[in-house]
């Protein structure tokens, strides 16, 4: 579809003839085209819900109700993952305290087969639980990651709604 826009006058105005097609018109007063927030699909103006996934168009306060519901479980699993991260942390480090004792004892008392086996013992179950526990502290901080990153996303979708939904 062209647009002839009208001769152009001295002043450098145009002079454009008044539409009068229904289907022009209302396509022009029903505002600019939007992005959908879900899932970024353009829409035309006159859509009410995306025509890419069928989502509603969302309004500014939904939007700003959306940013700030990510922000906020973004910033919620940065804690949690940084607290996961800390805890996996001591947990390694108190294994290699009881490995440095272990070393130590071993030093100690060549002589005491039976406390080096007793103590060899209590390291060996310690240790098993321990890698137990790094390794599901390691997964939950993947899963923290891949949350984080889906907030970040969904944040960043939020916030170019709103930058278009000002426009």
């Amino acid at each position: 579809m062209s647009f002839d826009f009208g001769a152009i006058n001295a002043d450098g105005s145009v002079q454009a003839e008044t539409v009068e097609d229904a289907d022009l018109k209302a396509l022009a007063e029903a505002g600019a085209d939007w992005s959908c927030a879900a899932c970024g699909s353009g829409n035309r103006g006159d859509a009410s819900a995306c025509t890419q996934c069928g989502a509603e168009k969302a309004s500014a306060e939904n939007l700003n109700r959306a940013h700030d519901c990510w922000s906020n479980k973004q910033a919620e699993t940065e804690r949690e993952r940084n607290a996961a991260e800390e805890e996996k942390e001591k947990e390694i480090s108190k294994s290699q305290m009881i490995q440095k004792e272990l070393v130590t004892a071993r030093i100690v008392s060549r002589q005491h087969a039976d406390g080096e086996s007793a103590l060899q013992f209590i390291y060996d179950a310690y240790q098993e639980q321990a890698e137990k526990k790094v390794s599901a502290l390691e997964s939950r901080l993947k899963e923290m990651d891949q949350q984080l990153k889906e907030s970040q996303r969904i944040a960043t979708r939020a916030q170019d709604g709103l930058r278009l939904e000002a426009i």
